[in-house]
């Protein structure tokens, strides 16, 4: 998660400047794990710098959780279908 990213220093000036490109200041990103396996990533992201709050935060964590949970219910059903 990336608050201001046109002045992080963990960035790469390569990485900054890709950013840049693209018109993101800030992003937040979240990737789920099932079963210790990586399976998806939700990632937000702002033209201008910005401190994500907690709510925004865990609104992020449940939006990921839900929509994985859509996609795994829209698999099952495909298959039960077939």
């Amino acid at each position: 998660n990336y608050s201001d990213i046109p002045n992080d220093p963990r960035l790469p000036a390569a990485d900054r400047e890709s950013y840049a490109r693209i018109g993101v200041a800030s992003d937040l990103g979240r990737g789920l794990l099932k079963d210790g396996k990586w399976v998806a990533a939700l990632v937000v992201h702002q033209a201008a710098p910005r401190v994500w709050t907690p709510l925004q935060i865990t609104l992020l964590d449940e939006t990921a959780e839900r929509t994985w949970e859509a996609v795994r219910r829209a698999r099952a059903e495909r298959t039960l279908g077939e």
